[in-house]
């Protein structure tokens, strides 16, 4: 399996998770704004088969990784630039039956694949930035205009505050981008114990039959995501998107 993450991440994270796959560490050179450059949640949104659409100014080291290591993606359409909203085109949450975004930001080639999905449209363009899915549809964020619409919705969602988040250059991060999940394992970078919402968090994961897997005793840290791609997967044409 390969696991992609934030080049920054600490490294008691990305050491705990080269038990679980082969890291791709992602940056992209200062194209996005500072915070968020390494942000995979930023230039790439993950099908609900596994594969990835990617923004088409992905640096080439990694287009030409995921190309020799037979990592399905197709490009999108816009590009990732260095503010709001054009580092949140690829930034939705993807369930098996759900595509959440801010439709009016989202990239026409990522709102063609999910095209079979049910689209929810929220405010929040950093969608995936604010939210984790469970398996199950099951959602914690931590923006009340999201929260809000998903009750709306009918979709069991809780919220989970994310003052207790670090994002360098910013008060706090996003719950959603301090997380990865993977089949019935949710991977936490830092550990609960520190997060107001820490207990919470425990309950909802173990009512739904979900483990969870703290990467290092520390603050959480918003990281951008963590995304993990199995091997397995059937090999999709790469192509532009155009």
């Amino acid at each position: 399996m390969w696991v992609l993450i934030n080049q920054n991440a600490p490294k008691a994270a990305k050491l705990a998770l080269k038990a679980y796959g082969k890291l791709i560490e992602f940056a992209s050179n200062g194209i996005a704004y500072p915070g968020v450059s390494g942000h995979v949640d930023v230039f790439m949104a993950q099908l609900p088969d596994g594969s990835l659409v990617i923004a088409p100014n992905t640096p080439l080291e990694f287009q030409r990784h995921f190309i020799m290591n037979q990592i399905p993606f197709v490009i999108g359409k816009k590009k990732v630039k260095d503010h709001y909203p054009h580092t949140a085109h690829y930034n939705a949450v993807i369930t098996p039956t759900h595509i959440i975004h801010h439709i009016k930001h989202t990239d026409s080639i990522l709102s063609e694949h999910c095209s079979k999905l049910i689209s929810i449209h929220v405010h929040q363009g950093y969608s995936a930035c604010n939210v984790i899915a469970l398996p199950g549809n099951i959602f914690l964020t931590g923006d009340n205009g999201i929260f809000n619409t998903l009750l709306e919705k009918g979709l069991n969602a809780h919220f989970i505050n994310d003052k207790d988040v670090v994002l360098k250059r910013f008060n706090h991060g996003f719950w959603g981008g301090a997380v990865g999940i993977y089949q019935n394992k949710l991977f936490v970078c830092g550990n609960l114990a520190y997060h107001s919402a820490g207990e919470k968090i425990r309950h909802i994961a173990k009512e739904a039959n979900v483990e969870i897997v703290e990467l290092f005793d520390g603050i959480v840290n918003d990281v951008g995501g963590i995304r993990f791609i199995d091997e397995t997967l059937s090999k999709i044409d790469n192509r532009s998107g155009n």
